[in-house]
């Protein structure tokens, strides 16, 4: 491969290297795809980023020119990275990241139709709404019913909230029919996860406009899971986010999972997570936004993956959300979470239910 004198190498805008305690990954956001590298290469992408490729050429020894020849052509093929002979005219994307003015990023709500009550419910809405929250998860433990699906649903319409996904402990009988007719009369309504279903599957409803393709409105699926089970603190390969550069910036950051995060139990009380014990007062009692801005609320909001004890040294630390409420020592908040198989020093996943403290703890 040969270059002009004033070729510039640059990595793309959409590409993230990150180094880990064995590998290093290229993650690129605009394809949703990672690709792993030796730490080696993360290392020379690091010298020669945004400078001259003859002058970077000209420091590296004989015997590792054509390995590096070989290693920016494979970044030029896929795209990782480009040449210019303007870098100007390819700015740094900027990696500030400014939401001081949403006081809560979601909610998570539990509800039980035994102790609802409507008028406490909607007052709890509309101090989320004046939060600036705009997405909101609804947990309903008690039996599934079209009436009360309703009900609440049309509460959450009076508020400015944009995006709702609810979790159902059964399918109750509710037809698929009526399930199109909800998603339909709640724009709001992106996503229903429904548990103790006999099978795992999904069910998109879409709507049909005249001269264009349909619409997805929304979208079921249903998990064999229990409801209490839930899939709370499991970190998987399948459950890491290569798709969203904001959330990579986030995590760089914040706690990717509580960060301006709220629960709010069927009781009205106020918790970080669902899955954590610790309260903070009740709705009814308190103004959310006073305990939010508490020292002890946001105790746990900057426990980034840095900061981890082995997550720092993982590869796919920024797209992992991390998990504070099952964590291998209990009584330290910067131990690696309980529900992850991933080694960074050996680079394999296992299976985390076989970790000998998942039983005591989780039972905890």
């Amino acid at each position: 491969m040969k270059f002009t004198p004033n070729d510039i190498f640059f990595v793309s805008s959409s590409c993230k290297l990150v180094k880990g305690a064995k590998r290093s990954v290229i993650i690129d956001y605009g394809r949703g795809e990672v690709q792993v590298i030796p730490n080696e290469y993360y290392d020379l992408v690091q010298d020669i980023n945004r400078k001259k490729v003859t002058n970077s050429l000209e420091a590296v020894d004989e015997d590792s020119k054509g390995s590096f020849l070989q290693f920016i052509e494979y970044m030029l093929i896929n795209e990782y990275g480009f040449l210019t002979e303007n870098i100007a005219l390819f700015p740094e994307i900027s990696t500030a990241f400014d939401d001081d003015q949403i006081f809560i990023k979601d909610a998570i709500i539990e509800l039980d139709e035994a102790v609802f009550e409507e008028e406490d419910f909607t007052s709890l809405l509309f101090q989320i709404n004046e939060m600036r929250c705009n997405e909101v998860q609804l947990r309903v433990a008690s039996d599934t019913n079209i009436t009360f699906v309703q009900k609440v649903l049309q509460i959450v319409k009076q508020t400015n909230i944009l995006f709702v996904e609810m979790y159902l402990a059964n399918a109750g009988t509710i037809t698929k029919d009526e399930w199109h007719a909800i998603f339909k009369d709640n724009s709001m309504l992106s996503h229903v996860h429904i548990y103790s279903a006999p099978e795992n599957k999904s069910l998109e409803f879409r709507l049909q406009t005249a001269n264009f393709y349909p619409i997805e409105i929304g979208k079921i699926n249903y998990r064999t899971i229990n409801f209490k089970e839930g899939c709370c603190g499991v970190i998987s390969f399948d459950a890491l986010d290569f798709s969203d550069m904001n959330t990579h910036l986030l995590h760089q950051r914040h706690n990717g999972c509580l960060f301006k995060k709220l629960t709010i139990d069927k009781m009205g009380n106020i918790k970080n997570c669902p899955k954590m014990t610790k309260t903070y007062g009740n709705f009814k009692e308190k103004r959310i936004q006073d305990v939010i801005q508490q020292k002890s609320y946001q105790k746990l909001w900057n426990v980034k993956k840095d900061d981890i004890a082995i997550c720092k040294d993982c590869e796919f630390r920024y797209n992992c959300s991390d998990c504070r409420a099952f964590t291998q020592n209990t009584d330290d908040d910067h131990s690696k979470p309980l529900k992850c198989g991933y080694n960074p020093y050996t680079n394999e996943w296992t299976e985390w239910s076989i970790n000998p403290l998942k039983t005591l703890i989780t039972e905890f």
